[in-house]
């Protein structure tokens, strides 16, 4: 009977200084809001772009060699047994001339559906050698149907590993290769490259490719995880090893025809962590999460003095109703229960709601705010199970 009386009496303290209630589930909700919404900002983030880098298959390895790589390297890279896919591509920077504006450098890459692969935003792919795609960040909706030309003032040799000097733009796109605002340096130009282009592979008349991307088994591991990382740490010895032998044999094949004057190889198997993009992702979801380790603290210490103070005056201010309360028979253990509860359900209505709210506004807040850096998907909301509960249990120690 006490119980129940006490339960009804706890209610109308509710309702009666239901501002007092608020106060105490605004200060938890936002405390919470704000810890876990910059804890989880860093895993949305990188689930984000995991999902952007493998939908679009971003290589894992990048090969190079001076002497140029064919067909055969990509198949005998292949033969490598954590190899999933290898790839030859064609790549060059070049000066453009977007019709009768400045010539700026860019980059010319060839078009894959296996590796690389482009994302068109708007147009169409091109269907002829003579037509490109050009980068969404650079290349307007106007800009569709415009000619490139590649002026005079190119090298001999870049002019020449092309099969035409004029291209029609035929659409926009974006490129897992390219997921950051800096497009790269060049010798060219102010040294600079101010965009890409996309090519079909029969644009480009050279015989041997200027690189061969490769997907291997790591790539099934998260982006940046320690499982990623040590996978390409195993698998680079074996790549490196197999394509110095390719780079020796075809060394050995131009010295049967040149004599002395064949060029001996230089090779680079590269890695995702020299591409900027790549790179620069990383980086800056760290410095997020390291936002996230600090500043929700203050936020949880601001909550916890917010309601100890608030518990206490209401305490002081019930002293009479508690006398009376002793006097009718209410153990302590009741009475205190009836003040835990007021604080408590606060705290706990506070803790789940700032937690939907903050996972959801931080994580879109900093991701747009990022948005002047990246080009790339909405990002993924993610609700972490294990940090809800820490959330939880440091909302009702803060509040009771």
């Amino acid at each position: 009977m006490k119980r129940k009386a006490l339960r009804k009496n706890t209610i109308r303290e509710i309702k009666g200084s239901f501002g007092r209630y608020i106060a105490i589930l605004a200060i938890v909700a936002l405390g919470v809001g704000f810890f876990s919404g910059l804890k989880v900002t860093k895993e949305a983030m990188i689930a984000t772009g995991d999902d952007y880098f493998r939908n679009n298959a971003l290589y894992d390895f990048r090969l190079i060699s001076t002497l140029g790589l064919s067909d055969e390297d990509a198949e005998e890279i292949k033969k490598l047994d954590f190899v999933k896919e290898a790839e030859g591509a064609y790549g060059t920077d070049a000066l453009i001339q977007r019709g009768s504006k400045t010539v700026n450098a860019a980059k010319l890459l060839s078009i894959s559906d296996t590796i690389n692969k482009v994302i068109l935003t708007e147009g169409r792919m091109p269907e002829a050698p003579n037509e490109c795609l050009g980068d969404s960040d650079w290349f307007s909706s106007a800009s569709i149907g415009e000619k490139i030309t590649l002026p005079e003032s190119n090298s001999e040799s870049t002019l020449n590993s092309l099969n035409y000097t004029e291209f029609t733009v035929v659409g926009r796109c974006r490129s897992p290769l390219y997921v950051h605002f800096e497009r790269g340096n060049t010798s060219l130009g102010n040294g600079k490259l101010s965009g890409f282009v996309y090519l079909m592979p029969e644009a480009f008349k050279s015989d041997y490719y200027s690189d061969i991307y490769v997907l291997t088994e790591s790539g099934k591991e998260q982006i940046y995880s320690e499982a990623y990382n040590d996978g390409i740490d195993l698998e680079t010895p074996v790549i490196e090893e197999k394509l110095e032998k390719l780079a020796a044999d075809r060394y050995e094949d131009l010295k049967a025809v040149f004599g002395p004057y064949a060029p001996k190889p230089d090779t680079y198997v590269l890695t995702r962590n020299v591409n900027i993009g790549y790179a620069s992702f990383e980086n800056d979801s760290s410095i997020v999460e390291g936002i996230g380790n600090v500043f929700p603290i203050f936020f949880f210490l601001v909550a916890a003095l917010v309601c100890m103070t608030t518990m206490n005056r209401m305490v002081e201010e019930k002293r009479t109703e508690i006398g009376v309360m002793k006097a009718l028979g209410y153990k302590e253990s009741l009475i205190m229960g009836k003040f835990l509860f007021y604080s408590g359900s606060a705290a706990i209505v506070g803790a789940v709601s700032g937690f939907i709210v903050g996972s959801k506004i931080f994580p879109y807040v900093i991701w747009h705010a990022y948005g002047i850096l990246y080009n790339m998907p909405e990002i993924k909301f993610v609700i972490n199970p294990v940090l809800a509960t820490v959330s939880m249990i440091v909302a009702v120690i803060c509040s009771m």
